[in-house]
Protein backbone atom coordinates (compact mmCIF):
# COMPACT_ATOMS: atom_id res chain seq x y z
CA UNK A 1 0.00 0.00 0.00
CA UNK A 2 0.89 3.24 -0.73
CA UNK A 3 -0.66 4.61 2.43
CA UNK A 4 1.81 6.68 4.90
CA UNK A 5 -0.32 5.90 7.61
CA UNK A 6 -3.44 4.22 9.83
CA UNK A 7 -5.15 6.32 12.95
CA UNK A 8 -6.99 4.27 15.55
CA UNK A 9 -9.66 6.32 16.99
CA UNK A 10 -10.68 4.45 20.70
CA UNK A 11 -11.11 5.82 23.89
CA UNK A 12 -9.13 3.38 25.61
CA UNK A 13 -6.06 1.28 24.34
CA UNK A 14 -7.00 -2.30 24.07
CA UNK A 15 -5.15 -5.32 23.48
CA UNK A 16 -2.31 -5.48 25.08
CA UNK A 17 0.55 -3.62 22.35
CA UNK A 18 -1.77 -6.38 19.79
CA UNK A 19 -2.09 -3.61 16.79
CA UNK A 20 1.44 -2.35 17.46
CA UNK A 21 2.91 -5.56 16.90
CA UNK A 22 1.12 -6.37 14.12
CA UNK A 23 1.86 -2.83 12.92
CA UNK A 24 5.81 -3.25 13.33
CA UNK A 25 6.38 -6.32 11.15
CA UNK A 26 8.42 -5.90 8.00
CA UNK A 27 4.99 -4.96 6.14
CA UNK A 28 4.56 -2.34 7.83
CA UNK A 29 7.60 -0.93 9.85
CA UNK A 30 7.89 2.23 7.62
CA UNK A 31 4.12 3.59 7.82
CA UNK A 32 3.40 5.68 11.24
CA UNK A 33 0.41 4.34 13.82
CA UNK A 34 -1.30 6.74 15.27
CA UNK A 35 -3.57 6.62 18.39
CA UNK A 36 -6.75 9.18 19.11
CA UNK A 37 -7.99 8.68 22.61
CA UNK A 38 -11.50 9.43 21.56
CA UNK A 39 -14.97 8.06 20.84
CA UNK A 40 -16.25 7.07 17.04
CA UNK A 41 -18.44 9.93 16.95
CA UNK A 42 -16.12 12.90 17.57
CA UNK A 43 -12.83 11.24 16.78
CA UNK A 44 -13.46 9.81 13.08
CA UNK A 45 -15.19 12.94 11.98
CA UNK A 46 -12.11 15.18 13.08
CA UNK A 47 -9.74 12.48 11.51
CA UNK A 48 -11.38 12.48 8.40
CA UNK A 49 -11.75 16.17 8.61
CA UNK A 50 -7.83 16.66 8.79
CA UNK A 51 -7.03 13.66 6.11
CA UNK A 52 -9.64 15.25 3.12
CA UNK A 53 -7.78 18.32 4.03
CA UNK A 54 -4.12 16.57 2.60
CA UNK A 55 -6.24 14.27 0.14
CA UNK A 56 -9.26 12.70 -1.80
CA UNK A 57 -12.16 10.80 -0.98
CA UNK A 58 -11.17 7.71 -3.20
CA UNK A 59 -7.73 7.83 -1.29
CA UNK A 60 -9.30 7.18 2.41
CA UNK A 61 -10.29 4.03 3.93
CA UNK A 62 -12.05 3.59 7.43
CA UNK A 63 -11.34 -0.04 8.75
CA UNK A 64 -13.97 -0.85 12.32
CA UNK A 65 -12.68 -4.41 13.28
CA UNK A 66 -14.61 -6.32 16.29
CA UNK A 67 -16.92 -3.21 15.67
CA UNK A 68 -20.69 -4.21 17.42
CA UNK A 69 -23.97 -3.48 15.91
CA UNK A 70 -24.00 0.12 16.53
CA UNK A 71 -20.53 0.58 16.36
CA UNK A 72 -20.72 -0.36 12.55
CA UNK A 73 -23.49 1.76 11.84
CA UNK A 74 -22.01 4.32 13.23
CA UNK A 75 -19.01 4.01 11.00
CA UNK A 76 -20.84 3.50 7.93
CA UNK A 77 -22.89 7.01 8.96
CA UNK A 78 -19.83 8.80 9.37
CA UNK A 79 -17.52 7.43 6.47
CA UNK A 80 -20.70 7.67 3.53
CA UNK A 81 -21.12 11.25 5.28
CA UNK A 82 -17.92 11.92 4.14
CA UNK A 83 -17.14 10.15 0.56
CA UNK A 84 -14.67 7.73 1.58
CA UNK A 85 -14.27 3.86 1.17
CA UNK A 86 -15.09 1.81 4.45
CA UNK A 87 -14.85 -1.48 5.26
CA UNK A 88 -16.71 -3.47 9.02
CA UNK A 89 -16.61 -6.13 10.86
CA UNK A 90 -19.16 -6.42 12.89
CA UNK A 91 -19.84 -8.79 16.15
CA UNK A 92 -22.74 -8.62 18.89
CA UNK A 93 -25.23 -8.12 16.55
CA UNK A 94 -28.74 -6.99 17.69
CA UNK A 95 -31.98 -6.23 16.29
CA UNK A 96 -32.59 -2.72 17.04
CA UNK A 97 -35.97 -2.83 15.49
CA UNK A 98 -39.56 -1.86 16.41
CA UNK A 99 -40.79 -5.20 18.05
CA UNK A 100 -37.80 -6.97 16.92
CA UNK A 101 -38.65 -7.75 13.26
CA UNK A 102 -35.74 -8.48 11.84
CA UNK A 103 -35.11 -11.31 14.51
CA UNK A 104 -38.52 -12.88 14.09
CA UNK A 105 -38.17 -12.58 10.26
CA UNK A 106 -34.29 -14.65 10.77
CA UNK A 107 -36.54 -16.91 13.07
CA UNK A 108 -38.95 -17.47 10.29
CA UNK A 109 -36.15 -18.17 7.24
CA UNK A 110 -34.24 -20.56 9.58
CA UNK A 111 -31.10 -17.97 9.60
CA UNK A 112 -29.35 -17.11 12.92
CA UNK A 113 -29.72 -13.27 13.59
CA UNK A 114 -26.16 -12.87 13.19
CA UNK A 115 -25.59 -13.76 9.52
CA UNK A 116 -29.08 -12.13 9.19
CA UNK A 117 -27.74 -8.49 10.60
CA UNK A 118 -24.96 -9.05 9.16
CA UNK A 119 -26.89 -9.17 5.15
CA UNK A 120 -28.80 -6.51 6.62
CA UNK A 121 -26.00 -4.26 7.11
CA UNK A 122 -24.28 -4.99 3.60
CA UNK A 123 -27.27 -4.07 2.06
CA UNK A 124 -27.41 -0.81 4.30
CA UNK A 125 -23.82 -0.02 2.68
CA UNK A 126 -24.72 -0.84 -1.04
CA UNK A 127 -27.41 1.62 -0.27
CA UNK A 128 -25.08 4.63 0.54
CA UNK A 129 -23.78 6.50 -2.72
Amino acid sequence: TTATKAVVVDPARVGNGGVERAWKDDFFSKKELEYRPECLRTGLPAELKDALSTTRPERILVVACHACQHLSEETLNIASGYGVHVAVMPCCQKDLSEGGSWKAASKNLSIPIGPAMDLLLAGKMMAFK
